[in-house]
């Protein structure tokens, strides 16, 4: 029961915090520099804006797999999660923030004012979390709500995460499937910010 507890606390706080640097540490700060104009300095240099983006997604993915490691490591400690399950966790934790990270990319080059974008992306938070079934209220949840669930992304990364670390859950569809959704979506949240992605505000 504790093992559960734990776990389920740690799957919604690792959520809850990728979420969140997705919003903050990503969006909005890419949103201020591109108000402010330094931004548009990049444009006098040879760096592409693909060149950008990967960047800003390499370094953010450092940041948030150093507090993983920690994390992971007082879970260790109190038995929380095995070593057996660390590697598959890893990988799903990386295609994870892959998906989420590359999201916030794709949300920035929709705003054009900071508070603006903090205050949709703290709704946009809300109603990620609300809708890819944490708590589990997934299953229990009918008609609309059900509905937008399964047309989420991040649905299927909160079920890959369950899967990986609590035993005897029952998924609607294997770790693979999950995981093919997870690596489409961030692929496609990639592509398109790529497309949209521009150096300073068109007025």
């Amino acid at each position: 029961m504790v093992y559960l507890l734990l776990s389920s606390c740690f799957l919604a706080y690792l959520h809850s915090y990728c979420y969140q640097n997705a919003v903050f540490t990503i969006m909005q700060p890419l949103v201020e520099i591109k108000k402010n104009g330094t931004m548009a300095l990049f444009e006098l240099t040879p760096l592409k804006k693909r060149e950008f983006i990967f960047s800003m997604l390499l370094l953010r993915t450092i940041y948030t797999l150093i507090w993983v490691i920690i994390l992971i490591g007082i879970l260790l400690m109190l038995g929380t999660i095995q070593i057996s399950q660390l590697f598959l966790f890893f990988v799903v934790v990386l295609f994870g923030m892959f998906m989420v990270f590359t999201f916030g990319i794709l949300l920035s080059t929709f705003f054009n004012s900071v508070e603006v974008a903090g205050a949709w992306g703290g709704f946009i938070i809300v109603f990620i979390y609300i809708f890819s079934g944490h708590g589990g209220m997934l299953p229990n949840v009918k008609g609309f709500m059900k509905t937008v669930s399964q047309f989420n992304p991040f649905t299927y990364l909160n079920q890959a995460l369950q899967q990986v670390v609590f035993k005897d859950i029952t998924i609607a569809f294997p770790l693979y499937v999950n995981m093919l959704i997870v690596i489409g979506a961030g692929l496609i949240f990639i592509i398109v910010s790529v497309k949209t992605f521009k150096w300073k505000l068109e007025v």
